[in-house]
């Protein structure tokens, strides 16, 4: 996954790519909402070929140096979560 830093809602704040099953799936990242240290984005798929989910949301949860991310199918069912942390190279 990458992130821009900032991007107005409505536009690209970044891409996601993922390799599961072979399906090789990726989407832009459109930023929908925001909120003190949450950012909520819609996966807009850009190979739906390859039978990848469409649609659904990922809101990112900035708790001081990790960050919180809840992947979502469009119906609003869990599908994933993660806490990513910085760690110096």
């Amino acid at each position: 996954m990458q992130i821009l830093r900032e991007a107005p809602a409505g536009e690209r704040l970044g891409t996601i790519k993922y390799d599961a099953d072979a399906l090789h799936c990726t989407a832009d990242l459109i930023r929908t909402a925001s909120a003190e240290g949450i950012v909520v984005v819609e996966r807009m798929t850009t190979n739906p070929e390859n039978q990848c989910v469409d649609g659904g949301s990922i809101v990112l949860h900035r708790k001081g140096e990790s960050l919180d991310w809840v992947w979502s199918y469009p119906d609003g069912t869990v599908g994933a979560t993660a806490t990513l942390r910085w760690t110096a190279p």
